[in-house]
């Protein structure tokens, strides 16, 4: 395929990074064969539940996926489209350790909190977390940026998995799914990346 529309997006490097889509319900189905189209090549999809009829008028299975995995019927139908072959993780994701971008189609807050505690919080190797929210009439999508660059003595560069800056010092980060914390969105204060309304 060529990709040369997206290089005005996206470096051809960053296409070759790892992405994990947790969830390949509403959002994850429609996330990886749009990124898939873009030119990312090392998909991983994980969803240990089996397509139902309920899934096809709002995802994107076919009639015929009905009790198939999700993860693998997704993989065939985003080769079909793209020629990318996903790898199929018929699993959970329970604390395993990803890498690359993370992108999180889970279909409630509970595994939102588990995947961001146990799989992305702490990871050096997630560089950026995009959780997506879909509701009857509204989508919202935050974006977490996972590493910062921090001035350290010396002049020296410091960078440490999942920092934030206060007051020019590298404090631990704050996170975004505890329901005390006032701006939900983290780093973003609450507020989505983009908000659609129909």
């Amino acid at each position: 395929m060529d990709f040369l529309r997206q290089l005005d997006l996206v470096r051809p490097e960053a296409l070759e990074a790892p992405v994990a889509v947790v969830g390949c319900g509403g959002i994850g189905s429609f996330a990886a064969l749009a990124l898939a189209k873009m030119g990312c090549a090392h998909l991983t999809l994980y969803d240990d539940d089996r397509v139902e009829g309920h899934n096809i008028p709002n995802q994107l299975y076919r009639p015929g996926d009905v009790g198939r995995p999700k993860a693998e019927a997704l993989a065939e139908i985003v080769r079909a489209f793209t020629g990318t072959t996903p790898r199929a993780a018929l699993e959970r994701v329970e604390g395993q350790r990803l890498e690359g971008l993370v992108v999180a189609g889970v279909d409630s807050m509970r595994a939102r909190r588990s995947l961001w505690q146990r799989s992305v919080r702490y990871r050096a190797a997630v560089p950026l977390f995009l959780d997506g929210r879909i509701g009857a009439e509204v989508i919202r999508l935050y974006a977490i940026r996972l590493g910062v660059v921090v001035q350290g003595g010396g002049g020296r560069p410091h960078r440490q998995p999942g920092e934030t800056v206060r007051g020019g010092r590298a404090a631990a980060p704050r996170d975004p799914l505890r329901p005390e914390n006032p701006h939900p969105g983290g780093p973003l204060k609450g507020r989505p990346t983009k908000e659609v309304q129909a």
